[in-house]
C-alpha cells in the first residue's frame, strides 16, 4: 500500500473557507460551486494562522479584491474568463513592473544594457583563508611568499618549516627525527591477571581511548526499581552536555541531540520500517481531518 497524506476537507454543508487553520495548513471544500483550496497564512505565535486565504481549485477565481494576497504569474485558475483580455502593450508594461524601467524584450528594437559590474579595487588582501591564488597577499611568512612566487621543493620545505617549527623537516636530504617529550612518568604500566574492584565515589580514567573487550556494559548495577534507573545513561561533555538517558516520566530513551542515521538505514518499530531517508513506511497514513 502506498503512503497516504490527506489534507483537511469539507465533504458536506456550505461552501466557503474554514473559520480557522493552523499555520501553513491546507484545506479543501468539495461542495459544488465552492470547490476551493485554502491556506493558513501567518502565525499568531500559537501555531494558528492569522488569516485564511484561497489559493486554487476548480471554482477559484482571481480578482484584485477577493485574492489580494496572490502575486506573481498565474498559470491556471479554473475560471479563466475572470482574467479578461490583455494586449501585448499591457503585457510589456506588466513585465516592466517586474524587470525595471526601460525597453523590454517585447519592444520592436529592444535595448540591450551592459550590466555594471564595478571596478575591482587595487591593493592587498588581508584576513584571507585557504590557498592564495595571486601575489600581493599580506599576512604570509617570508618563505611561504617565496614559495608562491617561485614554487620549488626547497622553497616548499622552507615554507613548511615556518608552519611546523624549527629544525630539519621531511623535505631535507637527511631529516632529523625528534623524540617527542611526553613528560615525566609518574607510574608504571599495570597488568592484572584477575578482577579489579574499585570502591570509591568517583573513578577517573585519563586516557585518550578506552577499549572494553566485553560486549555488554552494565549501568546502575544493583538497582531494583525504574526510579533508581531514572536519568541513567551517557553524558558527553562539550560546550554543553550531550546526553543519552533513560527517563522514567516517559519510559523512553531520550537524546538531547539530533539522531543521524547512516545512509541506507531506516527507523523500525516492532520489526517494520516506519521511516527512511526518502519515504514513510507503506502503512503510514497522515490524515488532516475535516472542517
Amino acid at each position: 500500500m502506498a503512503n497516504t497524506i490527506r489534507i483537511k476537507r469539507r465533504i458536506g454543508g456550505a461552501t466557503g473557507a474554514p473559520s480557522t487553520l493552523g499555520s501553513s495548513e491546507l484545506a479543501f471544500n468539495e461542495n459544488s460551486g465552492g470547490r476551493i483550496l485554502y491556506y493558513g497564512l501567518g502565525d499568531n505565535s500559537f501555531g494558528v494562522a492569522t488569516s485564511v486565504i484561497a489559493i486554487g481549485g476548480p471554482d477559484f477565481a482571481v480578482t484584485a479584491t477577493t485574492n489580494a494576497n496572490l502575486t506573481g504569474h498565474v498559470t491556471s485558475v479554473g475560471n479563466a474568463a475572470v482574467l479578461g483580455s490583455f494586449t501585448s502593450a499591457q503585457l510589456a508594461t506588466a513585465l516592466t513592473d517586474e524587470t525595471g524601467t526601460g525597453a523590454n524584450v517585447f519592444a520592436t528594437s529592444p535595448t540591450l544594457v551592459t550590466p555594471l559590474l564595478g571596478t575591482p579595487s587595487s591593493g592587498t588582501l588581508t584576513s584571507c583563508t585557504g590557498l592564495p591564488i595571486s601575489t600581493g597577499v599580506s599576512g604570509l611568512g617570508t618563505n611561504v611568499a617565496a614559495f608562491l612566487a617561485t614554487p620549488s621543493s626547497a622553497n616548499l620545505a622552507a615554507a613548511l618549516t615556518d608552519e611546523t617549527g624549527t629544525g630539519a623537516n621531511v623535505f631535507a636530504t637527511s631529516p632529523t627525527l625528534v623524540t617527542p617529550n611526553i613528560g615525566a612518568a609518574t607510574g608504571t604500566s599495570l597488568v592484572l591477571s584477575g578482577s579489579l574492584t574499585v570502591n570509591g565515589s568517583v573513578t577517573t580514567i585519563s586516557s585518550t581511548t578506552l577499549s572494553v573487550a566485553d560486549k555488554n556494559i552494565e549501568l546502575a548495577t544493583g538497582s531494583v526499581t525504574d526510579a533508581a534507573a531514572d536519568g541513567g545513561g551517557l553524558t558527553l561533555h562539550g560546550l554543553t552536555d550531550h546526553t543519552w538517558n533513560w527517563v522514567l516520566a516517559t519510559t523512553s530513551w531520550t537524546s538531547s541531540e539530533h539522531v543521524n542515521v547512516a545512509s541506507g538505514k531506516s527507523y523500525y518499530i516492532n520489526g517494520t520500517v516506519v521511516l527512511s531517508s526518502t519515504s514513510l513506511g507503506s502503512g503510514i497514513i497522515i490524515d488532516g481531518g475535516t472542517f
